[in-house]
């Protein structure tokens, strides 16, 4: 009889637990932590889908900036280089090289 079976001290443990209230204030400890666990994460989730958002449309905003600026510059080479001719009577030999070479890498970029 000095041997405890298992069997009983484990049942005595949950009936002692749960009959005395415990059980109960550890169940409901439990749900709460769960419960503020999730409120965090869709607290979280929410934070992360409006800033995913906020990237997007300034990414959007900067692409439509960048045609913009590229279509600008297109339009600039294109006068510059028909213009070219004309400044070459006006420009020294060293000018209409610089000139022509700006136009070249300029056309390259776009």
């Amino acid at each position: 009889m000095d041997q405890l079976n298992p069997v009983v001290v484990i049942v005595g443990f949950f009936a002692a637990l749960f009959g005395g209230g415990g059980g109960a204030t550890i169940i409901v400890s439990l749900i709460n932590r769960k419960a503020a666990s999730a409120t965090r994460t869709d607290t979280l989730e929410q934070a992360s889908a409006r800033f995913r958002e906020e990237v997007r449309k300034e990414n959007n905003e900067l692409k439509q900036e960048i045609r913009e600026m590229k279509e600008a510059f297109i339009e600039l080479t294109v006068v510059l280089g028909d213009l070219g001719p004309k400044f070459d009577i006006h420009l020294d030999l060293e000018e209409r090289v610089r000139l022509r070479e700006a136009l070249n890498r300029a056309r390259l970029v776009i």
